[in-house]
């Protein structure tokens, strides 16, 4: 009272008065304590609220004279002292905040930054209390305090932000960061100009002399600006709270960090940038991956308290809280990178700051989390948009290493699977995972073609195959694409990806043939499953059964679509470059005949037969668009006419026979399709005799002989004779053929063939004369078989059909060799012998073949044999 009463010579009285209340206030007797603890505080507000002759704004001694005593008080420990001490100072700030001159600032904060001091913990009530204070000041004192004692502001803040005692303080904290980092923007201008006059004035007046909070910011390095400064101090205490313990406050700390840089990035100068990215970001992703790896996976209990907080299963373990704490900084760094790599590109180890982010999306792509490994997909895909800057073309060594990152992850997720499926589908990755990453590639290779090797295309087809046979799993119905029909949306990224590098402008021609051959093993996917695709390539091109596949019905025919729209592309790429080197090289032509051979083979036992049927006009069109291209370039292609033989053969008499459910009408669309094989063989094949292998034209011709005695459909026949599809135009075709080609003396080897090969029908066909008459002579009145029925009717209609060739050239006889004949006339009396037979069908087709004998009874006199006589 005493003192409120001299308060005009309060400077004579004050250091006396407070000196001895401070003594009060360490009192162990808490009565005593606490009313020296209040007579302080009364005194000093009554002080600071007086007139002095001169204003305390003007007068930096008295105001630190004045502070003085209240902040010795943080070295008194009691709670009481600490509370009234806290009190005051928020009076004082709410009475005469605006008031107050500089020099009272430093003192404030220290006092602010005692009660979240890491020596001295205080309980949370004296935290609450202070940062009453804190967020009155930051809210409304800001604009007041220097710039000096900015960086001083924001360590007080990010300690009240790192306090255990109270969660929702820390998270008010973290926005009140937030809110300096809003006051430094909008102020920049003023604050930098301010910075370099202040300091000066605060030399001048010695605001400083008192106690402060040591900065942790770094010291200056040349050349940059002390307002950087401030910038570094607010994102370290950011970036501490970032790894804090508690999930919300690590949440929110990094929502702020990295909104703080995507928005203000464009005031920190280069150096700045440097700093923040080896000290805040780099350091901060290696803590959070570290923690994330050592944190327990153990279930958190419910808190037992009157109101538990509910804990999402996603988030009920530290293990899990750290994942999420992952994506946000894998994610955010990302960002930052994105958003201002044009000013990132400038800094000298920016190369180096690149390689080192994607080794930790890389690593984060490795997690066995699918939360963390998914978002780092996504900021890899993010990373590598194109922000409309211009240092695209200037970063090519960027994108390099962006591609090995690439081919790294997935190798490491899906080499497994290329041999030994995993049995279960909790291992599996997630087909969001592999659709993530396959769509990653085409933003990759458009900047690294012009430099893609051989070797690149290799790794990018382990790649492709290895993420095509990973298994699908239960959630096939999930994740059917809408657009592409069956495809899912991982196999559509794949179709996309291999697109990508046919399309690329900058792809070198010789990469045309392993495009070619990824499209051709992919296509095995529609009769083979999908483990088969570590088999080298060459070794996997014209299997035709391995082991039964386990999947289901809906998810192989997922694979099937695949594997045919490849087949597809593949055969689009050849026709359109078929006259390339690379494609000539490479032997893609016989690729592609050895790989519908596959399935050609199979025919009625493929999973799917749209398949067979798509192989079937497939390999009609590549043999029609190449096969001037073979004949020209004979030596490279000598393979291809081998693959070719096998794959005609294995088509026309394979042992694949029709299904029960197949109708009469398929059948005979079937044989059409045989027939148009033979069309083939007769338009595009033999007419090129000359320029193909002698190996396969007589090959061709045992085929040709062979189907035109191959009357009937390999299946058992059914109840009557005219219901059985016996292929006869199919024969007709191969005879006809036959026919076509040896009408004409030749002295190359495939006239001789052809001619033999007639001959040697012509024989079976007086065997199965002659048999028939013996065997049903035999039989009496009982039927021969209906198969035997079924033959010599087919052997009646081809020699009608023979004759009628021979009739359709009579005006060219002389180019009719003379051993054709002497066959044709040998036949006629084993057809005599046939009148008596029992069969009305076997008469009707014996009366067609004698009325062509009408005017072959005797063979026409050949202009040579005239000369001779």
């Amino acid at each position: 009272e005493t003192c409120l009463v001299n308060m005009p010579r309060l400077n004579l009285l004050w250091d006396l008065v407070s000196t001895h209340l401070l003594a009060v206030c360490h009192e162990k007797y808490t009565p005593r304590r606490t009313w020296g603890a209040l007579a302080l505080t009364k005194l000093l507000r009554a002080a600071i609220e007086a007139d002095h002759s001169i204003p305390l704004s003007q007068n930096p001694d008295l105001t630190r004279s004045l502070l003085g005593p209240l902040v010795k008080m943080c070295e008194i420990e009691s709670e009481d002292v600490r509370l009234k001490q806290l009190e005051c100072l928020h009076e004082i700030l709410n009475s005469r905040g605006h008031t107050l001159p500089l020099a009272a600032w430093p003192p404030v904060l220290y006092i602010l930054g005692s009660v979240v001091s890491a020596d001295k913990p205080s309980s949370e009530t004296v935290v609450r209390q202070g940062f009453l204070s804190q967020h009155l000041l930051v809210n409304d004192f800001l604009p007041l305090i220097h710039a000096q004692c900015v960086a001083q502001c924001v360590e007080v803040t990010g300690g009240f932000g790192l306090q255990r005692a109270e969660l929702n303080i820390s998270l008010t904290a973290v926005g009140l960061l937030w809110h300096i980092s809003d006051f430094l923007y909008q102020n920049h201008e003023k604050l930098n100009n301010s910075l370099v006059e202040e300091c000066g004035e605060i030399r001048r007046q010695n605001i400083v002399s008192g106690p402060i909070v040591a900065l942790r910011t770094p010291q200056p390095v040349p050349g940059q600006v002390s307002f950087d400064t401030l910038w570094i101090s607010l994102f370290q205490r950011v970036g501490d709270l970032c790894i804090d313990v508690r999930p919300p406050v690590r949440k929110s700390a990094g929502q702020t960090l990295f909104s703080t840089l995507s928005a203000h990035g464009d005031l920190l100068q280069p150096d700045t940038w440097n700093i923040v990215l080896w000290k805040v970001l780099f350091p901060l992703l290696e803590e959070v991956k570290c923690l994330s790896s050592t944190a327990p996976d153990k279930t958190i209990e419910k808190q037992e308290s009157s109101n538990p907080i509910l804990v999402h299963h996603s988030r009920n373990t530290a293990c899990k809280q750290w994942a999420e704490t992952q994506v946000g900084t894998i994610s955010g760094v990302a960002r930052i990178f994105q958003t201002w790599r044009h000013i990132l590109f400038k800094l000298d180890d920016f190369f180096g700051a690149w390689e080192l982010l994607l080794r930790h999306i890389e690593s984060a792509a490795l997690h066995p989390t699918g939360e963390v490994s998914s978002a780092a997909l996504t900021s890899f895909h993010e990373l590598l948009k194109d922000n409309g800057t211009r240092t695209e073309e200037e970063a090519g060594g960027l994108w390099a290493v962006a591609w090995h990152t690439w081919y790294t992850i997935g190798h490491r997720i899906t080499h497994p699977y290329l041999s030994f499926p995993v049995e279960g589908t909790e291992e599996l990755p997630a087909q969001s995972f592999l659709t993530s990453l396959m769509k990653i590639f085409p933003l990759i290779y458009p900047r690294v073609a012009a430099s893609f090797t051989v070797e690149d295309m290799l790794h990018f087809s382990k790649v492709v195959r290895g993420v095509a046979a990973v298994p699908i799993g239960p959630d096939l119905p999930f994740v059917l694409s809408a657009q592409d029909g069956n495809l899912t949306p991982l196999q559509s990224s794949i179709l996309a990806s291999l697109q990508c590098v046919d399309t690329c402008p900058d792809t070198d021609k010789t990469l045309s043939a392993h495009i070619v051959m990824e499209y051709l093993v992919l296509g095995t996917l529609s009769y083979l499953p999908p483990p088969v695709l570590g088999t080298p390539a060459l070794d996997l091109l014209g299997k035709k059964l391995v082991h039964q596949s386990r999947m289901s019905k809906s998810e192989e025919s997922v694979y099937i679509s695949l594997g045919e729209k490849c087949i597809c592309s593949a055969v689009e790429i050849y026709k359109n470059r078929k006259t390339d080197e690379s494609i000539i090289r490479g032997h893609v032509m016989e690729n592609i005949v050895k790989m519908l051979r596959g399935p050609l083979g199979l025919k009625y036992s493929c999973p799917s037969q749209s398949t067979w049927l798509l192989c079937h006009s497939t390999l009609l069109s590549v043999i029609g668009h190449g096969v001037d291209v073979a004949c020209e370039r004979a030596a490279d292609f000598e393979g291809m006419w081998t693959e070719l033989g096998k794959c005609l053969e294995e088509f026309l008499f394979g042992d694949h026979r029709p299904p029960l459910s197949l109708t009469y009408e398929e059948r005979i669309s079937h044989e059409q399709l045989d027939v148009k094989m033979i069309r083939l063989i007769q338009e595009e094949i033999l007419p090129r005799a000359s320029h193909t292998p002698p190996n396969f034209i007589t090959h061709v011709m045992t085929l040709l002989n062979r189907g035109s005695v191959h009357a009937t459909a390999p299946q058992p026949l059914t109840t009557a004779i005219n219901t059985l599809p016996l292929r006869e135009q199919f024969a007709k075709s191969c005879f006809e053929t036959l026919l076509q080609f040896s009408f004409y003396k030749a002295s190359s080897s495939s006239g001789e063939v052809s001619k033999l090969a007639l001959g040697t029908l012509l024989k079976r066909c007086q065997e199965v004369l002659q048999n028939y008459v013996k065997d049903e002579k035999l039989s009496g009145r009982c039927p021969l078989p209906r198969s035997r029925m079924a033959e010599i009717a087919f052997v009646m209609r081809a020699i009608t059909s023979l004759i009628g060739s021979l009739q359709a050239r009579r005006n060219h006889m002389t180019q009719v060799d003379v051993e054709v004949w002497d066959h044709v006339v040998l036949l006629y009396p084993y057809l005599i012998d046939c009148v008596t037979c029992n069969s009305h069908e076997v008469r009707e087709t014996l009366k067609e073949a004698l009325q062509q004998f009408k005017d072959l009874l005797v063979p026409p006199s050949l202009p040579s044999q005239q000369n001779e006589t």
